[in-house]
């Protein structure tokens, strides 16, 4: 995750964005006073399956963390033959009924 910071580029193409590796596969993004999380998969069927287990559990009304998608519109990119998404962490988004 050595490029975490060109990657959240994908997101965030004219703001000012810090990032720090948490994990191998994990970085805390900041941009705007905001924090997110970017994620790196091996696999494209890895991702949307966990994109698919999300939905159904936000359709119920458990909080979980919300892809964010780029600005041009995509869930994930593809760099360097690794798959990456960004998250908004679980406490940003609270479903009311």
């Amino acid at each position: 995750m050595e490029q975490a910071l060109e990657i959240a580029k994908f997101w965030f193409q004219n703001e000012h964005v810090t990032a720090t590796v948490i994990q191998q596969k994990v970085a805390k993004v900041i941009c705007k006073n905001k924090e997110y999380i970017l994620k790196k998969t091996g696999s494209i069927k890895q991702l949307l399956v966990e994109f698919d287990v999300l939905k159904q559990l936000y359709e119920k009304g458990i909080k979980v963390q919300r892809v964010v998608k780029t600005e041009n519109d995509e869930q994930y990119v593809l760099y360097k033959e690794k798959y990456y998404c960004l998250f908004c962490p679980v406490t940003r988004f609270i479903k009311v009924k």
